[in-house]
């Protein structure tokens, strides 16, 4: 029996040795398999959050909209301008964040919104400036270009719901 046992050992060994190389291989597998899953959800939960964050920052400036044009109706023309200003500075960081994920046609919304903020903020500011009672026409324009920026936001948000869903 003594014999049987040292004659035999390289044999016990070999087999002993396949069998834990096998576990091992197998512990890899599910190691990678779970990592690769963690990796998954970790990129969709970042995305998510990304797109909380520009919804949030969309309805910030569906507020400064609302705020401008509450300023505009008071003919209070230096407050106005500087809410279009925040309005420009809101909707140029929203295009350069999130400017690789942004569909076009909301990209082209949000600009269209931000070249109307810069033309409200033109014409508050020489308004401003003038320190008279403005003309109704141009009151109606700048109302006019509010509702253009009001509506980019609205629709850019409604896009972002729809997609998160």
């Amino acid at each position: 029996m003594h014999g049987w046992f040292w004659y035999n050992w390289g044999n016990a060994t070999s087999v002993l040795g396949l069998v834990v190389s096998l576990a091992g291989i197998g512990v890899s597998v599910w190691t990678l398999i779970t990592a690769q899953s963690a990796k998954h959800a970790a990129i969709e939960a970042k995305n998510a959050a990304s797109v909380r964050l520009l919804i949030d920052e969309v309805r910030r400036g569906e507020f400064l909209t609302r705020d401008l044009a509450s300023f505009v109706a008071a003919n209070s023309f230096a407050e106005a301008t500087l809410r279009a200003r925040d309005l420009q500075d809101l909707l140029g960081w929203v295009l350069e964040y999130w400017s690789n994920d942004l569909e076009i046609e909301w990209k082209t919304v949000l600009f269209d919104g931000r070249n109307e903020a810069e033309q409200i903020s033109k014409t508050l500011r020489r308004l401003d400036l003038l320190q008279e009672e403005p003309e109704d026409r141009e009151i109606t324009k700048v109302n006019t270009r509010i509702n253009v920026v009001f509506h980019a936001f609205l629709k850019v948000r409604a896009g972002l719901e729809k997609s998160r869903r």
